[in-house]
């Protein structure tokens, strides 16, 4: 067995805590079919499962082969593609000071590209691979009748405020927090 598919193992084994999304909005503007070992970036990135979905996006566990890494790619509706928010917030938050301390608490847009579907055009966005999120975890850990650790929450409640401090301190706010999904939007403010 190869170094990868002991890897890829881990997250096959994973079980699936989340439903599909919708098939219908597999249309024309909407979602871009991707099939395992389906390859994005010119070659670059395969595809080898998939990580979960939103409104407006589905993500995959991916190989990159020039930098022989795990990576995600999140691959937007060709309806949300054009002028995203998202890929706007990345750009700018890659162009602020390393000692910002941003790299420390938000995924780090390794790569992006448009490709192009039976469905549109659609944004691809690459990530650094990260863990499940945390209602993913407290859920888990319900299921085996077992918590987190007191000094652990306190250690996540710590750095999420920091964070928070990081974001509002470089000109960023944020909303969703309260979301059950975990879902956080990261506006870009401008205070020019």
């Amino acid at each position: 067995m190869s170094t990868y598919e002991a890897e890829l193992e881990k997250y096959e084994t994973e079980p699936l805590l989340h439903t599909e999304e919708r098939i219908d909005k597999y249309r024309p503007g909407g979602y871009h079919p991707v099939s395992i070992r389906d390859t994005f970036g010119n070659g670059r990135y395969t595809v080898y499962n998939k990580l979960g979905h939103g409104g407006s996006s589905t993500v995959w566990l991916a190989l990159d082969g020039s930098m022989d890494e795990w990576v995600a790619i999140k691959i937007l509706t060709a309806e949300k593609s054009q002028n995203s928010r998202e890929l706007r917030s990345h750009k700018r938050l890659a162009k602020l000071p390393q000692e910002s301390g941003l790299s420390r608490f938000f995924v780090q847009l390794r790569d992006h590209f448009f490709h192009q579907g039976p469905n549109g055009s659609h944004l691809c966005l690459v990530t650094e691979l990260l863990g499940p999120r945390l209602p993913v975890v407290l859920e888990e850990l319900r299921d085996k009748d077992t918590w987190l650790a007191p000094n652990i929450v306190l250690k996540v409640a710590q750095e999420l405020l920091e964070a928070i401090e990081v974001l509002h301190r470089t000109g960023f706010t944020h909303g969703g927090m309260g979301n059950p999904r975990g879902v956080t939007i990261i506006y870009d403010v401008d205070l020019a």
